[in-house]
């Protein structure tokens, strides 16, 4: 069995065979050629990167989906909503199907039924977009990291806490 590889692109192509291709390099698989770990260590860095910015993403939308404000609303009480997308939308909706004075039941995170005012769905709605932002900005954060790291373990540095 043939161990061979090309540098095409800026990409390292390798493959085996009992025949070596046209183009293509013979190599000790047991002594590759520098140029060819060079390559191999930059797509691992790459595919790492990948990687990591993807489990980034994820931890963000699972925290967007699960995303809750909670305020105190007008009449005093303290509450806690879902605020994620969805929920967000259905309050802006509320906000302008609302007239002023006028109050909507809205069921809360504890599944409770709250008396919301026009003013209680605009806090909460601002309330929400900014802990969206954050999330959004924090992920960004992390991202520009794994873009600035030259190593595999400076990208497992990474970390999402809280």
């Amino acid at each position: 069995m043939k161990y061979f590889y090309k540098i095409k692109n800026n990409e390292l192509i390798i493959g085996t065979g009992y025949k070596i291709p046209d183009g293509f390099i013979e190599y000790d698989r047991d002594n590759p050629p520098q140029d060819f770990l060079d390559l191999l260590k930059k797509e691992n860095l790459e595919n790492a990167k990948k990687q990591k910015t993807k489990e980034l993403n994820n931890i963000r939308n699972k925290k967007l989906k699960n995303l809750k404000v909670k305020f105190i609303l007008q009449d005093g009480q303290e509450a806690e909503f879902d605020a994620d997308e969805i929920s967000q939308t259905r309050l802006a909706r509320a906000i302008s199907a609302l007239k002023d004075g006028e109050k909507i039941a809205w069921i809360g995170a504890d599944y409770k039924v709250y008396k919301l005012t026009k003013e209680d769905c605009l806090s909460g709605l601002r309330i929400a977009g900014e802990l969206q932002t954050k999330l959004f900005a924090k992920c960004a954060e992390l991202k520009a990291k794994i873009l600035q790291a030259q190593t595999e373990e400076e990208i497992e540095a990474v970390k999402w806490e809280g």
